[in-house]
């Protein structure tokens, strides 16, 4: 069975990006565009990883991080999230793990590198 992949990203070229490089690894992907959106996909769906934006409008990443780690199922609160983000990693990671991200991945970013911290969730 493919994996599950939920991709929130609000930036349509990044999506399109992103969903090249997934389609490469024989991965299912469903793409939302904010933390809203996606907490509402995790109503209906399980995901293997969800690849998660860090600024969005409505819902950033951080507080949908926070809000699916929250969630009553236990097993939904616990898929892994790696932020995608253009933020600094040095000056902000520190928050991102501490909300639960377990892994990121910096904008612009190759496709080696994308790969490399993606695949071990999928």
């Amino acid at each position: 069975m493919k994996s599950q992949v939920l991709l929130v990203e609000d930036d349509e070229m990044c999506q399109e990006i992103v969903a090249e490089f997934l389609s490469e690894l024989n991965v299912d992907v469903t793409v939302v565009g904010d933390g809203i959106q996606a907490l509402s996909a995790l109503e209906t769906h399980y995901f293997d990883v969800i690849l998660m934006d860090i600024m969005m409008p409505h819902m950033d990443g951080i507080e949908a991080t926070t809000k699916i780690r929250a969630l009553a199922d236990t097993g939904k609160a616990k898929t892994p999230v790696v932020a995608i983000t253009a933020r600094n990693p040095d000056t902000d990671q520190e928050v991102w793990f501490a909300v639960g991200v377990n892994g990121f991945v910096g904008k612009p970013f190759s496709e080696e590198e994308f790969v490399q911290v993606v695949s071990p969730y999928i």
